[in-house]
């Protein structure tokens, strides 16, 4: 008796092990990408809400998601495969020097490492960010799949869909491009 009993204790256990590995747990910390209600134009800057979300019971240390170069948003073409098209937050920029010889040289200038802030447990760090670069470039009207992808925290956001329309304000918006004298030709 005292056996049965200790193998349907050792099979209840095994049982519980393996019904607690079909569920996934919820994510402990996480990254929420929100955009505004449309239309979205193309064109026109689209103002897009990242949220850090610590869901977990200690406190989270980030770096500046905001500034950092492993940190970007990523789009494509909504039910496309296509690789994705984007940009990091981070901006290294170049500068012009005077060799010893007098040659003109051009150098890379990253950005200093942000100091980590703290999340604490159950709260959220909220930043806007605007998506506008390249319009011109990568982009067109349709439906596009929008998201961050932080690549130090090895996180990934929520996928949303921005759907682009062509406006008469798409029109005002590459006329301002095209006589803009700041743009380069």
């Amino acid at each position: 008796m005292r056996n049965i009993m200790m193998f349907s204790a050792f099979v209840g256990m095994c049982f519980t092990s393996l019904a607690g590995e079909g569920k996934p747990e919820p994510p402990q910390r996480s990254i929420v990408l929100s955009a505004g209600d449309g239309p979205f134009v193309f064109g026109r800057v689209i103002t897009l809400t990242v949220s850090y979300r610590n869901g977990a019971q200690e406190h989270w240390l980030v770096p500046m998601p905001n500034e950092s170069l492993s940190v970007g948003l990523r789009y494509r073409p909504y039910g496309t495969k296509q690789r994705p098209q984007g940009y990091n937050f981070g901006r290294i920029t170049t500068t012009t020097f005077n060799g010893p010889d007098g040659q003109k040289m051009e150098a890379r200038v990253y950005p200093p490492e942000s100091k980590p802030f703290s999340i604490a447990p159950g709260q959220a760090h909220d930043f806007k960010i605007v998506w506008e670069r390249d319009w011109t470039g990568d982009l067109k009207p349709g439906p596009w799949t929008v998201w961050i992808v932080d690549d130090n925290l090895k996180l990934e956001s929520n996928r949303i869909e921005i759907p682009l329309v062509f406006t008469a304000d798409s029109i005002a918006a590459c006329i301002e491009v095209a006589t803009d004298n700041k743009q380069p030709l």
